[in-house]
């Protein structure tokens, strides 16, 4: 089968580097697979806006899973998805439970927590996976870990970075100047990195004026992010008001946050290509098929993949993720209209505007095209 996902601007990163991990094998959506690791809990912030809070059990201290395998084991688990038997003999890899799947991809590796740069031996696991592999890397750039990441990664292996400036957090800790060194450290070694701001009930009345100030500090790419959640009794973006909308709108909205802004976020019997090309992952390498699916995909650092062979329907209304749903679902087999009210209520109604796909190939002509 042979279709791509939407390369957006999304938080899924923007297009980066085309320099294969593999000489002879391009850099594509159809050479890679893609996952979302959630490799670790522990985080060195504590925004009273994280959507972790309430879910991570370990953010003052660590998941005590993390770190149980070494980043060798780690990345010659990514690689046997890619290697063909013959380098599994080579390498000297060992891959219990099911057989490796030679299927002639790597892996583009998202990774989130936590703060991922607060993973034991982040950097060791950073160079033994861009040996065959890209990484993005979501992260609030305050760990100690970040400055040698710089120095020892080379910014072809890193598809993106989307660097948060939790200012709340950052001002109260007096990092600020820190925190944009660090930044524009990483813009002039050449890292595809953005500062990601976050459009928090809090920041509205300074968003112009932050972004003037990121442009003077010479901060060349800023993305906007619509702030999803609880807040003060109110359910966001739904309570957001007319003039708020207009506000963020005005800072600049990607076509993704504009569909998130809007709540168009929901994909409920849209086909999709989350278990078959893209995947969520836990701390110990359990896969599934997205963040709020978790349907099972084998256990990759126990030497099990099992990827659908073709986008199935989306079983739930709304995207715990929408940047996966907007980046994997289908064009617009079904019109489906929500309404979320400020106080987070819902009111959803779905029609189907035409018959589903019938084949894999069709599937892959509905699915979001790379702009």
């Amino acid at each position: 089968m042979n279709f791509s996902a939407r390369e957006s601007d999304s938080l899924g990163g923007p297009p980066a580097s085309s320099n294969s991990p593999v000489p002879g094998l391009p850099v594509s959506e159809e050479s890679e697979y893609q996952v979302q690791w959630r490799l670790n809990e522990r985080c060195n912030f504590r925004c009273a806006y994280c959507f972790r809070e309430g879910r991570d059990q370990h953010r003052a201290d660590e998941h005590p899973d993390c770190g149980k395998y070494s980043p060798e084991h780690i990345a010659r688990s990514f690689d046997s998805v890619f290697a063909p038997k013959t380098f599994l003999r080579q390498s000297g890899a060992k891959t219990p439970g099911r057989k490796n799947v030679a299927t002639g991809k790597t892996w583009r590796i998202r990774l989130t927590g936590g703060e991922p740069f607060l993973y034991p031996g982040f950097i060791a696991l950073a160079q033994a996976l861009t040996r065959r592999h890209r990484l993005a890397v979501n992260t609030n750039l305050s760990a100690p870990a970040v400055r040698d990441f710089a120095e020892q990664i080379a910014p072809a292996r890193i598809h993106s970075i989307n660097a948060t400036l939790h200012f709340h957090e950052v001002e109260k800790r007096g990092l600020m100047a820190r925190w944009f060194e660090t930044f524009l450290n990483f813009q002039e070694k050449g890292f595809n990195i953005r500062l990601v701001y976050l459009t928090h009930p809090l920041l509205l009345g300074r968003i112009a004026s932050d972004l003037e100030h990121f442009r003077a500090q010479g901060v060349a790419r800023t993305y906007v992010k619509i702030f999803r959640g609880p807040w003060n009794g109110s359910h966001y973006p739904g309570a957001f008001t007319a003039e708020e909308r207009r506000l963020i709108q005005k800072a600049g909205l990607t076509e993704d946050e504009q569909w998130i802004l809007d709540g168009r976020v929901y994909f409920l019997s849209l086909y999709c290509g989350a278990g078959c090309i893209a995947f969520d992952m836990d701390v110990r390498g359990t896969l599934t098929r997205c963040s709020g699916v978790k349907t099972p995909h084998g256990n990759l650092f126990e030497g099990q993949f099992n990827p659908d062979t073709q986008p199935r329907p989306c079983p739930i209304l709304a995207c715990a993720c929408p940047y996966q749903g907007i980046r994997f679902a289908e064009k617009a087999d079904l019109e489906v209209y929500a309404d979320r009210s400020a106080d987070g209520s819902l009111a959803v109604s779905v029609r189907r505007c035409e018959p589903g796909p019938s084949s894999a190939s069709e599937t892959a002509s509905m699915l979001r095209r790379p702009v």
